[in-house]
């Protein structure tokens, strides 16, 4: 099921060396994301990798929202290191991790400790570039 397009207020407040004329504005994030097919029947040389792990949806984020801590399973086994990287709205990364190769499954414990409550954009991609996004919240 797609989201909704969520629109929110901004508030500016205490500049350093500038002026504010207007320091409320309105943004909206579109929903753009493209609808994904889960094929029933994979092709069994990827299986093992994380283009399977992609495929059938077999990767878990929780909990959503967070507070200091984030935890990622990848059910499939993956033959080459992923990259896991948070970033903010504007695109910025915050914090990267980088995960070894595995060969059951595992989960990860990603410390968020120290980041602004906010929305976040978790962006899981293997060495092919292969990527999947989601959508964290971090509320201390």
């Amino acid at each position: 099921m797609p989201e909704k397009s969520e629109t929110f207020k901004v508030t500016l407040s205490n500049p350093v060396n500038a002026i504010i004329a207007d320091s409320v504005g309105i943004g909206t994030i579109l929903n753009d994301d493209k609808l994904m097919s889960v094929d029933d029947t994979p092709d069994k040389t990827n299986t093992e990798d994380l283009v399977a792990a992609f495929t059938n949806s077999a990767i878990k984020i929780w909990p959503n929202p967070a507070i200091s801590l984030l935890n990622v399973q990848i059910a499939e086994p993956f033959k080459q290191a992923v990259t896991i990287q948070l970033t903010d709205i504007a695109g910025k990364t915050v914090k990267q991790w980088k995960l070894p190769l595995q060969s059951k499954q595992s989960v990860h414990q990603l410390n968020i400790g120290g980041l602004f409550t906010g929305a976040y954009i978790l962006v899981i991609q293997d060495n092919n570039g292969n990527k999947t996004t989601q959508k964290i919240v971090i509320n201390h």
